[in-house]
C-alpha cells in the first residue's frame, strides 16, 4: 500500500493548524511506526526516485506500507520545473 500526503514544505507558508503539535511539521511523526518506508522528496526527480524506493521497500518481505509526502507546490511543477 502507498500512502501519498500533501503539505507546504516551507513553513513560512504552511498553515499551523491547532492541536497538530510535531506533526504539522513532520507529516509523517504519526506514521513513522507504522510505515516500512518513508520519504519527502523535495523535487520531481527525488519524488520519480522515492516513488520507485518505495514501491521497491513494499514489495519485499517482510511486506508493509509505503508513505509519501509531496510538498504542495511539487504537485504542480511542470517537467521544466515551472508551476502552471
Amino acid at each position: 500500500m502507498l500512502l501519498l500526503t500533501a503539505n507546504y514544505a516551507d513553513g513560512a507558508i504552511r498553515q499551523r493548524s491547532r492541536g497538530m503539535g510535531p506533526q504539522r511539521d513532520d507529516m509523517l511523526a504519526m506514521l513513522r511506526g507504522f510505515v516500512k518506508y518513508d520519504e519527502q522528496p523535495g523535487s520531481l526527480q527525488h519524488f520519480a526516485e522515492s516513488a520507485r524506493a518505495s514501491t521497491w521497500s513494499g514489495d519485499d518481505a517482510p511486506y508493509g506500507p509505503v508513505a509519501l509526502v509531496l510538498d504542495q507546490y511539487l504537485q504542480e511543477a511542470t517537467i521544466s520545473g515551472t508551476r502552471r
